[in-house]
């Protein structure tokens, strides 16, 4: 597997200008074998499809009408790879997600609190000992 980076011209607006372009070489013996059957997260089999694309010589606009992706996804996917390997491009980066609302002690006095006998008008009229007769101190 081989990937170069290539600066090249990109017409921007009726003038030329430089861009970056990325080469992607794929040894696409894993990656068929990965279309072709076995159980994968839909987003890895788009970025297979993604550089099988690129390693046949096809422009980012074409894989990303065929694969139904977005260009940017179709970019970011070919410079994972460039820069770093198959693996890097065909997984997923971590994300970082939300904050916890609650922490660990909160979370157990909420459930606690939660799980208490309700109190309404009645156990407040019915005395502390919730209405229960009790012995006569």
């Amino acid at each position: 597997m081989k990937a170069r980076y290539w600066p090249c011209l990109g017409v921007n607006s009726a003038r030329a200008t430089p861009s970056t372009c990325f080469i992607v070489v794929v040894g696409s013996g894993e990656l068929t074998a990965m279309l072709g059957g076995g159980s994968h997260p839909a987003r890895k089999l788009k970025r297979a499809q993604i550089l099988l694309a690129a390693d046949a010589g096809v422009g980012d606009e074409a894989i990303a009408a065929s694969v139904c992706v977005g260009g940017s996804t179709v970019y970011r996917t070919k410079r994972r790879f460039v820069e770093g390997n198959l693996n890097l491009a065909l997984s997923e980066a971590a994300r970082p997600g939300a904050a916890r609302k609650l922490s660990g002690r909160e979370a157990a006095l909420l459930v606690a609190t939660a799980s208490l006998p309700a109190c309404g008008p009645q156990a407040l009229d019915a005395g502390p000992a919730g209405g229960r007769a009790g012995p006569a101190h």
